[in-house]
């Protein structure tokens, strides 16, 4: 069976839309739900949000490809992105330079997809490169050998892709600028699931054309939206990263029919803007909840909150007993007690029924509607 970029009518996809349609009009009522969520929270709220969001989309497209960073210099990077409102976020170590990909698709959506921002944002994506396998940085594939993807031992390789020449690759990556700068009107789901599978499929650089191609996606999300798009796509990739895999195996070694892709990418931004809206929810029912508060408890309760809330949405495994409230905060287990005692008396803390034990307690943030 030839590769997809093999058939005559290369590029034309297709899709049916009705197979997807339903996911697409949910991605849509939650960005509304985002952007009503982003009118309600304080300043330093939305800061933190996008932060969290950016350093998760830096540290989980790294991730993918093997590579893992400290969450908290993404952070950081992140927060000096921010701050200072440009699109180099300032140092060219490699942390810096994931940061200063994500950070150009999201906050650079207005400026025009071009063969140089996309070769700068290879560069930025394979900062450090081994001294034992040179890449070409900045710049499309040259090499006369077939670029594949394969898995398994040297001698045993499974060739699961074969991309166009790099012979072809000048070409193809005009056709697809011409489709993406002229693309704007699709549903922006449907247009970055397109442009991440067709970008795959050229497959223009050495290495980095993962990162590469999720950051297009960034970049159509927030062109259709109109702001910076606020989730985590690549976690949820990471997360789903064998059926990712498989998702693209199979539609680029078949016909031009994107249905299939196009289901899956849309089930996984419509799970990743769930967990993004989760996670907005939370930061902001941590603000009110120390302000709730403030003043009224003792060290050692602060530093069991503050543990418990550093899990984030997901709350504290197994929630908190006096036993481990005891062991956390270095204290007896009658001191550990009576401070949860105190905070459920103030409505701090509320029995974790969930895991079906009554002396597990966990924290009762204040939503937004409360307030």
């Amino acid at each position: 069976m030839p590769y997809i970029w093999q058939n005559s009518d290369w590029p034309q996809f297709t899709w049916n839309q009705d197979k997807f349609d339903g996911k697409l009009a949910e991605f849509e009522q939650l960005a509304l739900l985002t952007d009503n969520l982003l009118n309600q929270l304080q300043k330093k709220v939305r800061e933190q949000t996008a932060i969290e969001l950016l350093a998760s989309e830096a540290l989980h497209t790294s991730l993918i490809e093997g590579e893992k960073f400290d969450i908290q210099d993404l952070r950081d990077k992140c927060g000096e992105a921010l701050k200072h409102a440009q699109s180099d976020a300032g140092t060219r170590d490699a942390n810096g330079d994931v940061v200063s990909l994500v950070f150009q698709a999201r906050y650079d959506f207005n400026l025009t997809l071009t063969s140089e921002r996309l070769c700068k944002w290879q560069e930025m994506a394979i900062a450090k490169t081994s001294a034992f396998h040179k890449v070409e940085r900045g710049k499309c594939r040259t090499h006369a050998e077939p670029m594949q993807i394969v898995s398994g031992a040297i001698g045993m390789e499974t060739v699961h892709y074969e991309a166009p020449p790099s012979s072809a690759v000048p070409g193809e990556m005009e056709r697809f600028l011409d489709w993406f700068n002229g693309s704007t009107a699709l549903p922006g789901i449907l247009r970055a699931g397109i442009a991440h599978f067709y970008f795959e499929c050229i497959h223009p650089f050495e290495d980095g054309n993962g990162r590469v191609g999720r950051a297009i996606s960034d970049l159509a999300l927030s062109q259709a939206l109109g702001r910076p798009v606020l989730m985590s796509l690549s976690k949820t990739i990471f997360e789903r990263r064998n059926s990712y895999y498989d998702a693209l195996s199979q539609s680029q070694s078949s016909s031009l029919d994107l249905t299939d892709w196009l289901n899956w990418f849309a089930d996984a931004a419509v799970s990743a803007q769930k967990d993004a809206i989760e996670l907005m929810q939370f930061l902001a029912g941590k603000e009110l909840f120390w302000e709730k508060y403030e003043g009224r408890f003792n060290d050692r309760q602060v530093t069991i909150l503050e543990r418990m809330l550093k899990e984030g949405p997901q709350g504290f495994q197994g929630g908190m007993s006096a036993k481990k409230y005891a062991k956390l905060a270095i204290c007896s287990y009658e001191l550990a007690q009576a401070d949860l005692a105190y905070l459920m008396d103030v409505g701090a803390m509320h029995h974790c029924m969930d895991e079906g034990r009554p002396d597990r307690f966990e924290i009762t943030l204040p939503s937004l509607d409360s307030e």
